[in-house]
């Protein structure tokens, strides 16, 4: 498949000037192709700017930190400042993804406070985009840059009964007094992923909430930040080495660690975890399991029922509550597309090397995918592949042999991963950009 292109280089429309729309605009830039961002925020920067919390935009709270390190998070082509600890907190991130627009002069190609209300394709192809002022405005190619944590999803099935108490999606959370004053409360976490923890941990501290439940309906490996010393994301990876070797050796090898540094999560009275490690996305923390152990936090089973001001637990006990934050994901939505046009029910939405919609040939996303390790490398790839394929220098298999591939790719992850919402679009890191590298290299054209 080739780019079909007119007289003129084709100009691109890019949704979303977060981590993933960035790397997109300089690699056009960079093929001297024309290209539009539309971002609905003031900032750039996306879930990693807490300013653009009014706007639902970020998922970050004060006392956020990254569990990739600096060298899995920087893009190839602006490092990471030397003096950033191993694991920034969400101000120097965004600092540096400032500092990246700045050195690209990306800036003058966002149009922000600019929220896309709809996307349709006519019948040659165009791309018609109208944003929420009404103003309109026509493109060769799209690209759907606008990240998947930032439509919560609340509990599925929510529990029976009705809770009296103050109740919030993981998203809006910031700190232990907003939006909610937490201080000296009962609260109940519900969720074993990341953010869930994080909060749990931050509130279980004796000067914040009186008493913290983090509610573990299902078992998780938890990895941690640090192993001898060395950042975990650092440690060669098998798997992230030699891209061709099965993850079960990964899995054994970060099994070890896990059990080496902090021995088994049932030790700890967690839920013991129905699946190996890397057979789901594993939980980052070096603070969980003391908080745990210091009895600073509690461990619940899944709710059995909501009554009033206090909450059922599936093992019988009852407890005081007055606030429940759910920790419970969130949909992969696109607003600015008709749904018979293009949806993701229960968040799946096949795409060939997470990148390309088979049937449509100027239509692209970036970051639409979850990895074990950073969104922002595979990113920056994704964005040469469609740079490169735009300035008609790379050339894409036809839609049959893209769709072989991809019900390859179907059938692994259905074999690999528990069902789950969660595991719909997960990528192993060092594979995923493993087979981007190939097929910029494979595919240039001579």
């Amino acid at each position: 498949m080739r780019m079909r292109h007119s007289t003129s280089p084709p100009h691109t429309c890019v949704i979303g000037a977060g981590s993933s729309g960035l790397p997109v605009i300089k690699a056009l830039r960079d093929r001297g192709l024309p290209v539009t961002c539309y971002e609905r925020t003031p900032h750039l920067g996306g879930l990693w700017c807490i300013d653009n919390k009014p706007w639902g935009a970020s998922a970050a709270y004060d006392s956020l930190h990254i569990n990739t390190d600096t060298r899995l998070m920087e893009y190839q082509d602006w490092p990471m400042p030397a003096d950033l600890p191993a694991y920034p907190d969400h101000r120097q991130i965004h600092g540096y993804f400032e500092s990246y627009a700045e050195r690209f002069g990306l800036r003058e190609n966002i149009r922000f406070g600019s929220e896309v209300r709809r996307c349709e394709r006519d019948a040659e192809r165009r791309w018609h985009v109208t944003l929420a002022d009404g103003d309109t405005a026509q493109f060769d190619a799209l690209v759907v840059a606008n990240g998947h944590h930032w439509d919560p999803q609340g509990p599925d099935p929510m529990p029976p009964g009705e809770f009296g108490g103050a109740q919030i999606h993981s998203h809006l959370y910031r700190n232990p007094r907003e939006p909610l004053d937490l201080i000296g409360k009962r609260v109940v976490v519900v969720g074993l992923g990341n953010s869930a923890v994080d909060i749990a941990t931050e509130l279980a501290s004796r000067a914040n909430a009186e008493r913290v439940y983090l509610v573990a309906r299902r078992g998780a490996w938890i990895l941690p930040k640090w192993f001898m010393g060395t950042p975990i994301t650092r440690m060669p990876q098998p798997q992230n080495l030699l891209p061709w070797l099965p993850w079960q050796v990964t899995s054994l090898v970060l099994g070890l660690v896990m059990r080496l540094q902090f021995g088994h999560p049932a030790d700890y009275g967690l839920p013991r975890p129905d699946h190996r490690p890397l057979q789901s996305h594993p939980t980052v923390s070096q603070d969980l399991l003391s908080r745990i152990g210091h009895g600073d936090l509690l461990v619940k089973p899944a709710i059995r029922e909501l009554r009033g001001d206090r909450v059922l637990f599936e093992d019988g006990s009852e407890e005081p509550v007055d606030a429940i934050i759910w920790c419970t994901g969130y949909k992969v939505s696109f607003p600015f597309f008709d749904q018979d046009f293009l949806a993701a029910p229960d968040n799946v939405l096949p795409l060939w090397h997470r990148t390309v919609r088979p049937d449509l040939d100027n239509l692209f996303f970036v970051g639409l995918y979850q990895p074990l390790g950073s969104v922002m490398q595979p990113a920056e790839l994704q964005a040469r592949v469609i740079g490169e394929y735009l300035a008609g220098r790379l050339e894409l298999p036809d839609e049959a042999a893209m769709r072989r591939d991809m019900a390859r790719e179907q059938r692994a992850l259905a074999k690999r991963y528990r069902h789950s919402r969660r595991h719909t679009m997960q990528v192993d890191f060092g594979p995923y950009i493993h087979r981007l590298r190939r097929l910029l290299r494979e595919g240039t054209l001579s």
